[in-house]
């Protein structure tokens, strides 16, 4: 995956696209093929990702959307963000824009067996439309997403990850050589408690993978261990543990 890490500071969340020229049919294809490079973070889980036109969804942007299909079982909205999250980065690095559409629903909800999970709205986009200075994002302080012994050059980058429903759920604690990461509750706007405590649970997958590019990227080894919690749960609770070399 550590080819992905530097889309981070190039990808951002296309909320509005602009003109762009339709896929081929090779360029679909080729998609396609990609799909099977996405490393899950549960492999035991079954997945199905697929690309459809957006008429074959409620979305109402980009020219097609990737589903994401899963059985529900243990942390599979995590493994599904931590796929998305893949997919998103690797998208951007093809002047892709993508956007996490979260409201969206597709015309069959079950494929295979496998319930839809979530879905990304794509669309072809101008390099010059991609993020230049990816400091300008919104996001949390570091000292908000982490606590005690510093890793800057961790900290620093794993805080623009993005959030499905924007409410930026996570927090890591370091102690010695080891990494804890939580799932923190917040302010959830207008979006309905359980809806963001489904849409939580994606945006620890997807904060999962970018802190690995990062550890990765730095040359710190790590062991993770995931944990599974009741999805009602509405307190702070450990998602995983690092231990890192």
């Amino acid at each position: 995956m550590q080819e992905l890490y530097p889309y981070i500071f190039k990808r951002k969340s296309f909320h509005r696209f602009g003109p762009f020229e339709p896929f081929t049919q090779q360029e679909k294809a080729s998609l396609v093929e990609h799909f099977a490079s996405v490393v899950p973070l549960d492999a035991s889980i079954k997945t199905k990702i697929l690309l459809v036109p957006i008429g074959q969804t409620t979305c109402k942007r980009g020219e097609c959307c990737i589903l994401i299909y899963s059985e529900q079982r243990g942390a599979y909205l995590k493994n599904a963000g931590y796929m998305g999250a893949q997919l998103d980065l690797l998208l951007a690095g093809k002047d892709i824009g993508c956007c996490w559409y979260g409201v969206g629903k597709p015309a069959q909800e079950v494929y295979d067996g496998l319930r839809f999970v979530i879905m990304l709205a794509i669309a072809k986009q101008e390099s010059s439309s991609f993020r230049k200075d990816y400091t300008k994002a919104k996001r949390k302080p570091v000292d908000e997403i982490w606590q005690g012994e510093a890793m800057p050059s961790v900290a620093e980058v794993v805080r623009y990850t993005p959030s499905a429903c924007n409410t930026q759920p996570w927090l890591v604690q370091k102690e010695g050589q080891h990494l804890k990461v939580f799932r923190v509750s917040g302010k959830r706007g207008i979006m309905s408690k359980t809806l963001v405590l489904y849409y939580n649970r994606i945006d620890m997958g997807i904060f999962l993978c970018y802190l690995e590019l990062c550890l990765d990227h730095e040359r710190v080894s790590s062991t993770r261990s995931l944990a599974y919690h009741d999805p009602a749960c509405t307190r702070q609770y450990v998602c995983a543990e690092y231990t890192i070399g």
